[in-house]
């Protein structure tokens, strides 16, 4: 969450964390290269987590959001057409 709250200044302040005031959303090719590293990080460090022991709402948790950054990568390969 903090992550996204930090490349998502506007709405950070929308919710009233005022830490990012200061700052504006970055659209840039770049940012959302980056964004997709960053995600990518995630994504190993999230599937290599065993979820023996997890309630179902945990489970279920760490499998939508594997799914959600496999997608964004997805996604991101269409557009680039690789």
């Amino acid at each position: 969450m903090e992550d996204f709250l930090k490349h998502n200044p506007e709405f950070a302040s929308s919710i009233g964390d005022l830490r990012y005031n200061d700052q504006i959303s970055d659209y840039s090719v770049q940012a959302f290269n980056d964004g997709l590293a960053r995600e990518r990080k995630f994504l190993l460090r999230l599937a290599a987590i065993d979820p023996t022991g997890f309630t179902d709402a945990e489970k279920i948790s760490q499998q939508l959001l594997i799914r959600q950054f496999e997608e964004d990568d997805e996604a991101a390969d269409l557009k680039s057409g690789r």
